[in-house]
């Protein structure tokens, strides 16, 4: 058995071969290359979690992994109770690894003399980028995956706004009368949840 370590950039390739649309598979990763500097080095978020140097790589492998693991499941479990689920293993993929592409433009590096935080914090010190409005997240993610020729459909978008699930701002939660997630929504959700609070607070 090889005790070579597997990067996080490379656990995604790995998960983004999984993708059955040969087109699609090749726009992904393609897109993957191009981000390859960015993806392995910004944090996933600076305050609540994944905040170090390549955190973003670690959280969306972890989500994908989630999301398949859990994918399989329930298909699996499903199939025992003839039910079908309304939704692919490449909507799973897909959407699990596009869900925070926004923030690889979101953040900045802190002056040089700021780094003296860096051991009362014991992580590197990143601040919000200048000038950011703060658009919608899913606008922002959908107009990344267009540039890359990745059209995504009307369920992934719908998933990708709702992955924060009952915590969004301006949207239902999985529990609201007004409208809820539909169930791709509520896996990436757990997945992404999953990943914040218990990998997400030490590297």
């Amino acid at each position: 058995m090889s005790d070579v370590k597997i990067s996080s950039y490379d656990h995604m390739v790995n998960m983004l071969n999984l993708v059955s649309d040969s087109e699609l598979k090749f726009k992904l990763l393609t897109m993957h290359q191009n981000l390859k500097d960015k993806i392995e080095y910004w944090p996933a978020a600076i305050s609540h979690h994944h905040k170090w140097k390549g955190g973003y790589a670690d959280h969306v492998k972890e989500v994908m992994l989630l999301g398949i693991s859990m994918f399989n499941t329930i298909n699996s479990a499903g199939e025992r109770y003839s039910k079908k689920l309304n939704f692919t293993l490449d909507d799973v993929i897909i959407v699990c690894y596009v869900h925070d592409i926004d923030k690889l433009w979101r953040y900045k590096d802190m002056p040089a003399s700021d780094y003296r935080r860096q051991e009362k914090y014991g992580a590197k010190i990143w601040d919000k980028a200048d000038g950011l409005l703060y658009p919608d997240e899913s606008a922002k993610v959908v107009q990344i995956c267009a540039k890359n020729g990745i059209i995504l459909t009307d369920e992934q978008i719908e998933a990708v706004s709702h992955h924060h699930l009952g915590f969004s701002l301006n949207l239902s939660s999985v529990y609201s009368y007004e409208g809820s997630c539909t169930g791709l929504a509520a896996l990436v959700g757990s997945a992404d949840m999953m990943s914040g609070t218990i990998f997400g607070k030490v590297q």
